[in-house]
């Protein structure tokens, strides 16, 4: 599931999108799907199971909404965020825009073991592609249909 901060569920559940259920996806396809780097490599990016996003800003939101398979998805890059992570246990950050973070962060995420992705979209884009992933039509999960579950906006990159 999408946090609240960024997507809209509502949006995306009324063209019949649903959530996979107890299906997840790692980190590194992750990273794959939304043509980002992993800058810092740990088992966690081919072992953590990602079942939901939560995409936002606010600390106080990724507290509340984070858990260990959970992906935070922000614009922010400051040595804070890896705190939120220890916190939370989550797995791993995506930043967005293709931003270069502070060396801080780099060493506190190594240190961590927190896998960090940098996202050369915007947090819409990028969202976007993580829901497609995250989740399919109904007619994909019941076998009634042979899209990709990793649907990608025409023209997308």
């Amino acid at each position: 599931m999408i946090g609240h901060d960024s997507c809209s569920n509502k949006l995306l559940e009324g063209l019949g999108y649903r959530k996979r259920g107890e299906v997840s996806m790692r980190l590194d396809e992750l990273a794959r799907e939304i043509g980002g780097r992993v800058l810092t490599h740990d088992d966690k990016a081919r072992t953590a199971g990602i079942e939901k996003v939560y995409a936002g800003d606010s600390m106080n939101g990724m507290l509340n909404e984070a858990s260990s398979t959970t992906l935070l998805v922000t614009n922010l890059t400051n040595a804070v965020l890896i705190r939120v992570a220890e916190l939370t246990g989550v797995p791993g950050i995506c930043l967005l825009n293709d931003s270069h973070p502070e060396q801080e962060l780099l060493d506190a995420a190594t240190e961590h073991g927190t896998v960090l992705i940098v996202s050369p979209l915007r947090m819409f884009e990028t969202c976007g592609r993580l829901y497609g992933c995250l989740h399919v039509p109904e007619g994909v999960a019941s076998g009634k249909a042979t899209e990709n579950p990793c649907m990608h906006p025409v023209g997308a990159s």
